[in-house]
């Protein structure tokens, strides 16, 4: 397999990740009288607030699919910014 290609894969998995985590995090927070912001922090993170809810709606969303995504993301766009390196053509292209 084409590295260029493995490269842009990887980075559509961890892109795909990412928009898993959202929807996943909105779908179990939306409705119950949470503000965007609340909603947001537990997108990334695990507060106290956020595992209440989990308590008390059963709400298994866990950031950790978010910081997987991330991970994801980040290696596949290093992967393909070294490619760009290694080509010595800023465009990708080649």
């Amino acid at each position: 397999m084409d590295i260029k290609k493995l490269a842009i894969r990887i980075l559509i998995v961890g892109v795909a990740l990412l928009a898993a985590a959202v929807v996943w995090c909105g779908s179990s927070f939306s409705g119950d009288g949470y503000s965007t912001g609340d909603i947001f922090t537990c997108l990334y993170s695990n507060t106290q607030m956020c595992k209440q809810h989990a308590l008390a709606y059963g709400t298994s969303y866990s950031p950790a699919l978010f910081w997987i995504g991330v991970a994801v993301t980040v290696v596949g766009g290093l992967l393909k910014a070294s490619l760009k390196q290694k080509s010595g053509n800023p465009s990708g292209e080649g």
